[in-house]
């Protein structure tokens, strides 16, 4: 993932100035981020509700006597969204505990 660059070495990092656009730059990475794994999770989710409106048949497919194609889809999806929040939160944190950052 990109990580926000800092602010150039000649502003003083105590300053306000230099303190907001340290706040500023680290939110919108924050923002980027988050809205990255919204897609993600959003999209696999809209892809299992769109299985379940449209092709029943493939959903009902099972994979073992009493495990169908539906609960293993769904299964995934909601495993894909604990990763994704792990991932975000080890980045915010990796990134607003770096050296340097205050």
């Amino acid at each position: 993932m990109p990580h926000t660059p800092p602010p150039p070495a000649s502003v003083d990092r105590g300053t306000p100035a230099a303190r907001a656009f340290t706040a500023n730059a680290r939110a919108q990475a924050h923002w980027r981020v988050a809205l990255a794994i919204l897609g993600v999770n959003g999209g696999l989710y809209a892809v299992l509700i769109l299985l379940i409106a449209y092709n029943k048949a493939l959903l009902g497919r099972l994979v073992a006597p009493g495990l169908s194609l539906a609960i293993v889809f769904g299964a995934v999806v909601t495993v894909a969204a604990w990763l994704l929040t792990l991932v975000y939160v080890r980045w915010a944190n990796r990134s607003d505990h770096a050296p340097g950052r205050s």
